[in-house]
């Protein structure tokens, strides 16, 4: 069984399906609460939480584990990998 990212609207009382993977995991709120940032298969992406645009890929990394939190300004990302050595970028 996979996980999926749904969105409930509470004025609209209406469910927004964002994902459709079954691989989705680790979704995080941006401050502004307009956007979820989630991880799928070891890439971080990014969506308007209405489902209104296409998610934006964020970054790719091997190990990665988790999206945690996001940084009050929405420009970093706090995450968790299983790679012990550096890699180069």
């Amino acid at each position: 069984m996979g996980s999926d990212i749904l969105v409930w609207t509470i004025a609209q009382g209406a469910l927004t399906r964002l994902t459709f993977t079954g691989a989705a995991t680790s979704p995080v709120w941006t401050p502004d609460g307009r956007r979820i940032c989630y991880m799928q298969t070891g890439e971080a992406f990014c969506q308007k939480a209405d489902g209104s645009e296409k998610a934006l890929s964020l970054f790719m990394f091997p190990g990665l584990e988790s999206l945690d939190s996001l940084s009050p300004d929405g420009r970093w990302i706090a995450c968790h990998s299983n790679e012990s050595e550096p890699n180069e970028v």
